[in-house]
């Protein structure tokens, strides 16, 4: 079993991006999000997972993890990029 832990990176705009890396320290899948100036939206951009390990809830986790980040910095839609 391939295990993943999600590791973020904030940009100096404050916005995110967020890695899934397994036990060998290499990149498996990702995401990030870019907000959108005075609104609650953000663009949602490169959710990817390795295809080899696709299936495997790497991209739901992503996809949850940015989710509820953006829902705590107050932002109310998610738009894809």
């Amino acid at each position: 079993a391939v295990h993943h832990a999600i590791s973020a990176s904030v940009k100096d705009t404050g916005d995110m991006f967020w890695l899934a890396i397994d036990e060998q320290d290499r990149v498996s899948g990702s995401i990030g999000y870019n907000s959108i100036r005075d609104t609650d939206e953000v663009w949602l951009h490169r959710l990817f997972v390795k295809y080899n390990l696709k299936r495997q809830g790497i991209g739901s986790a992503l996809l949850e993890m940015a989710e509820n980040y953006i829902a705590n910095q107050g932002k109310k839609v998610a738009k894809i990029f």
